[in-house]
């Protein structure tokens, strides 16, 4: 009779905690469940920060320059994908399209074969292009660039 009454409790004990751990997972995927209304209702996060989801992309035309080496021997022929903010900005940009393709090609025709053949030059490079397409633009309209072609010979 002893051992059914120390049965009986711990299987009592067992279900209230079976019990509570259930109850703590459902508030959980409720809450989740809630976040992602909200976060389809308002295109926003629950933080209050836009989704952060894929962006627009605008392909430049490729380019090709001689690179500031001795003898003007190598050159660089490059395409590059700017990241936009959205859609509407696409305007902004074909709007000053000579002006952004002019800026990249002086900011890629200063470089030498040894400044951007490391990984860190590619990235210098990057971040000065991406700059100057700002500062044109009066606004921070691009949010990355990406090269598509990077051929140095």
């Amino acid at each position: 009779m002893k051992n059914i009454i120390i049965i009986a409790v711990i299987a009592g004990i067992f279900m209230a905690a079976m019990g509570g751990g259930f109850y703590m997972l459902w508030s959980k995927i409720s809450a989740m469940e809630e976040k992602a209304q909200a976060e389809n209702e308002e295109g926003e996060d629950a933080d209050g920060e836009a989704d952060a989801g894929p962006r627009p992309i605008y392909k430049l035309t490729t380019m090709i320059v001689n690179l500031s080496d001795e003898g003007g021997r190598r050159y660089l022929r490059a395409t590059i994908d700017l990241e936009i903010r959205k859609i509407e900005d696409e305007t902004r940009i074909e709007e000053r399209v000579a002006q952004i393709k002019d800026a990249v090609l002086q900011i890629m025709s200063t470089r030498t074969f040894a400044g951007i053949n490391s990984v860190e030059g590619k990235v210098a490079l990057k971040n000065e292009i991406l700059a100057k397409l700002n500062e044109i633009l009066k606004e921070e309209v691009v949010t990355n660039i990406y090269f598509s072609e990077f051929v140095v010979q």
